[in-house]
């Protein structure tokens, strides 16, 4: 599978019955939730580009890609879930890019500080000088008596 193109969405989600229900619920509402979702290791191809997920035109059901970082909550929980991306030019002069996805019971600041340092050090190992770079960070304080989930996700396609 050759990608062109990538999409960074997220969403949060809550349930009355159950975690999986209120991942499901996140998954939907960052727009992936009626997909069959595949993970991939965090490799951006040489030539990809950043578009919106609408680009994205697979009918239900259909096979996703997807870098994901995920956290499930219960009641008062605070929990969040991030990636983040960057593309570069290596020391051979290889094109490419790399992402690194986060998730846990911590606050936002400490899921994009673990994502800052995950992805500094990734870039760092391979050489990479970044040209672009972004992300995005999921949060929330699950409510009383739910159970809740945040998602982040490159979609590759």
């Amino acid at each position: 599978m050759n990608f062109s193109r990538f999409a960074v969405v997220s969403g949060k989600g809550v349930s009355s019955f159950s975690a999986l229900n209120a991942f499901d619920n996140a998954l939907l509402d960052a727009g992936i939730g009626n997909y069959n979702l595949v993970p991939v290791s965090s490799i951006l191809p040489e030539n990809i580009r950043l578009v919106s997920l609408d680009e994205l035109n697979a009918p239900e059901g259909s096979v996703v890609y997807v870098v994901l970082g995920k956290a499930l909550g219960k009641s008062g929980d605070l929990i969040s879930a991030g990636v983040k991306w960057a593309l570069g030019v290596d020391r051979k002069g290889r094109r490419y890019g790399i992402i690194m996805e986060d998730g846990g019971e911590k606050s936002r600041y400490a899921c994009e500080r673990d994502l800052d340092l995950k992805l500094k050090e990734a870039v760092e190992v391979r050489g990479l000088n970044v040209e672009s770079s972004g992300g995005v960070v999921e949060s929330m304080v699950v409510p009383r008596g739910k159970y809740g989930a945040v998602v982040a996700a490159v979609v590759l396609f």
